[in-house]
């Protein structure tokens, strides 16, 4: 199934490496095959508001452009809505909420605000018009915790769904159901070509397909450096290395100083190159998933521009991912 065919797409990876830009672009890329898209955040900084120039995004969607909107699932506010939402009367819920009761059990019981928040997730994925009684989205991207919170999030509905009874558990069971199902729902990994991010991605993988039983359907690696030089240029660059040629003829054009750092960059760039290209095909070697490669942007700053551009690079990787 194509990645974007599914109704629910989780991006997660190591913090750092890009995942929100990652879960942005994949929106975009969305809304251009004509999805009506929902971007997810779970309780993060989010970049959005600044990104797309609107509002602050919050617990109701907003639009951010044609074809794309977002919400930002903050963990008190999806605790309110939950109370709302199941027992209907202000003057019943209310008092509940502002009870001490209810805030000493909610920061103390382990998992219940993930748990809340992936129950959001679920419902939002349910909603529909209220006259066409379509579904409201074609698909969810929801930008997930980084990997150890990520775990937790997508763990506790399976965890619930043993050790609750009545309808709390029936519910927990039917969000496992929906994260589970590979036709609805995958999981796309996001990382970068280094050493701590290649084996964050590899001990994921592992975990979510195994002990989750969530889709794996692709990883995107991020912020690739670009070959400096390529084909005939990188061996005439070899040739004329050896023996100091190269060096004697820089020294005679921009003497001794500018020589010797024109030379030290260039090397620098072809020894990330080749780490970058080892690790790559170590990951590509472990896991048995498409890749999907996003060359690293020289950008002044990340704007809509340079999102909307990594969208463009995602969909061109994109066909390939089944």
């Amino acid at each position: 199934m194509d990645l974007l065919g599914h109704r629910l797409l989780f991006v997660t990876g190591k913090g750092g490496v890009g995942k929100s830009t990652v879960a942005a672009a994949l929106a975009l890329a969305a809304a251009r095959r004509g999805l009506r898209t929902l971007l997810v955040e779970m309780d993060t900084r989010s970049m959005l508001a600044e990104v797309f120039g609107t509002g602050a995004v919050g617990a109701v969607p907003v639009e951010l452009r044609a074809g794309v909107e977002a919400v930002d699932l903050e963990p008190d506010h999806v605790a309110e809505d939950f109370l709302r939402t199941h027992l209907r009367f202000e003057r019943v819920w209310r008092p509940i909420l502002e009870s001490r009761v209810w805030h000493t059990f909610y920061e103390a019981a382990p998992g219940l605000k993930e748990l809340l928040c992936l129950g959001k997730v679920y419902r939002l994925e349910e909603e529909v018009r209220r006259y066409s009684r379509v579904r409201r989205w074609d698909l969810l991207v929801v930008d997930a915790p980084a990997t150890g919170h990520a775990m937790g999030l997508l763990n506790v509905s399976r965890v619930a769904s043993r050790i609750l009874v009545g309808p709390l558990r029936r519910f927990a069971q039917r969000i496992t159901d929906l994260v589970t199902d590979p036709e609805r729902t995958a999981a796309c990994i996001v990382t970068l070509a280094e050493e701590m991010p290649v084996n964050e991605t590899l001990e994921l993988h592992g975990r979510l397909t195994g002990k989750l039983g969530l889709k794996v359907a692709c990883v995107i690696l991020n912020a690739l450096v670009r070959p400096a030089l390529e084909g005939e240029a990188r061996d005439r660059f070899e040739t004329l290395r050896q023996g100091d040629v190269l060096r004697r003829g820089l020294e005679g054009a921009l003497g001794g100083g500018p020589a010797t750092a024109l030379l030290d960059c260039t090397e620098a760039q072809l020894a990330r190159e080749a780490l970058q290209a080892r690790y790559a095909r170590r990951l590509r070697r472990r896991l048995r998933v498409p890749s999907v490669e996003v060359p690293w942007l020289a950008v002044p700053e990340w704007d809509l521009r340079a999102v909307e551009e990594v969208s463009h690079l995602l969909e061109r990787g994109l066909g390939r991912v089944r």
